[in-house]
Formats: C-alpha cells, structure tokens, sequence
C-alpha cells in the first residue's frame, strides 16, 4: 500500500507533526493514542480543573469527518490532509 503524507495539528497547543502513514493499517484512535498517551514532551492535560476527564477527538480539516476507530483510508483521509486533536467538548460537564 502506497504511504501517504499528512499533518497532525494539537490546535490548543498550536504544534503540528508531519507524519507518513499506511492509511489502510492506522486508525484514528491509534493516532491519538500515540500523541495523548505516548509522545514525550508534549503533556497533554488528561484532566480539566474540575477534575473531569478531557477527551480528544481528531477531525479531518479536509472533509470534516471525526477519525476514530476506522482507519484513515475509510475515514476518507487523504494526501497532505491535515488531522486535527481538539478536545472535545461535553455540554453539562
């Protein structure tokens, strides 16, 4: 399978990653995954300062679709697309 060229983007930081992927092997939960749990350096906070657990979801910039448990591929993320990690947002929280 052809690798392809994308960027992940953590918005509340402002740091973008350019990656190259198999869009047929990774999923977006990987992804995430690999940023919030296991790149160091970064830290991304994994509690709000109620305490409250703060989730992160990653959207394709391109066509808008949330990435999670698909692969990139069927999520429809393509060439020099752009991924961004934002934190999602759960209203009464």
């Amino acid at each position: 399978m052809t690798h392809i060229n994308v960027t992940i983007r953590i918005v509340h930081l402002n740091k973008s990653f350019e990656i190259k992927t198999d869009p047929e092997k990774i999923t977006g939960d990987m992804i995430l995954d690999q940023f919030v749990n296991k790149t160091p350096g970064l830290d991304l906070p994994k509690l709000d300062p109620e305490k409250n657990p703060i989730i992160y979801q990653l959207t394709s910039k391109m066509s808008g679709n949330v990435v999670g448990t698909k692969n990139l591929k069927d999520a429809g993320v393509k060439e020099f697309d752009t991924l961004l990690i934002v934190q999602k947002l759960i209203a009464g929280v």
